[in-house]
């Protein structure tokens, strides 16, 4: 009997031969690609929030700010530009960060209060 490591390193000796074979993407379910695909740009083109939560500057946290106000909302496909500063934003996934902010905060970790976000 051989022990794990083993028997992965005999598993990586065995080269299995592949060949290519072109096929309709109705019939591609359960088969390996044959090469990398590589875009040709990123996809979208900004930074998008993966949560629901708050936008704000982390330098304006660093130096200790924990209470800011809430001065606008930003959903998806909502035109960032619109909200060009503020102490914090109101933001949903899939929205584009806004330039004047760096940071996300999960709203699940804050606390608001009369339009105000507190961490």
């Amino acid at each position: 009997m051989m022990n794990v490591q083993e028997a992965i390193h005999l598993l990586n000796q065995v080269k299995i031969p592949f060949k290519s074979e072109k096929v309709k993407w109705e019939n591609s379910l359960n088969r390996v690609l044959y090469q990398d695909i590589i875009a040709d740009e990123n996809f979208p083109p900004f930074h998008r929030v993966m949560m629901d939560g708050f936008a704000f500057r982390y330098q304006d946290w660093k130096t200790g700010k924990r209470i800011f106000k809430i001065d606008g909302f930003l959903g998806a496909g909502d035109n960032p530009e619109a909200i060009s500063s503020g102490e914090c934003i109101e933001i949903m996934t899939g929205a584009s960060l806004p330039s004047a902010f760096d940071t996300v905060i999960p709203i699940e970790k804050v606390k608001v209060e009369n339009h105000h976000l507190i961490i």
